[in-house]
């Protein structure tokens, strides 16, 4: 019987007012995963459901909850999920295959098998509960640029270069 396993990496990212944000969680369930993939809508988005009364693990193994923690940012304490953050979402199944041994004390393996489904940031973060997460790809970044308020009389590749280095500098 193949049994759908999941798991979900979440990096905190630094910002101006949370310098120290920088542990990762990782989570083995989610009640809900939406993942939306299209050439036609340019960004690749995710939007996951957490129950709100979990435990899950950050990366020394602690367990951690989201119970009478700063979700997303509301207070002088960092948060635990803000806007910006990196995530990775793997998907896969483990499933028995019987071993070749004619022995009636064989036991069959377990095959695990995960593949990475979407990789990105959070956009968007809804702590009521169900907990909601809402992701985008790299173009999630794309979109926070500053586009300045000037003719480009070059080509294509020169205007996205100097936005480019310009969003790199800050």
């Amino acid at each position: 019987m193949l049994q759908l396993l999941s798991q979900i990496y979440i990096t905190q990212v630094s910002s101006d007012k949370f310098k120290n944000r920088n542990k990762t969680y990782g989570m083995t369930f989610v009640t809900e995963c939406e993942i939306v993939s299209s050439w036609a809508n340019l960004t690749d988005t995710a939007r996951l459901k957490f129950p709100k009364k979990i435990y899950f693990n950050d990366e020394t193994g602690k367990k951690v909850s989201w119970e009478g923690k700063n979700v997303t940012g509301d207070s002088a304490t960092p948060p635990l999920l803000m806007r910006g953050d990196k995530i990775i979402i793997q998907l896969g199944y483990k499933y028995p295959i019987a071993t070749t041994s004619s022995s009636p004390d064989a036991i069959d393996t377990q095959v695990k098998e995960m593949n990475i489904e979407f990789a990105g940031y959070v956009s968007k973060v809804t702590p009521s509960q169900p907990i909601e997460i809402e992701c985008e790809d790299n173009m999630f970044l794309l979109k926070g640029i500053q586009v300045p308020d000037k003719t480009y009389n070059g080509t294509l590749l020169e205007m996205l270069n100097d936005l480019f280095a310009s969003a790199r500098k800050k």
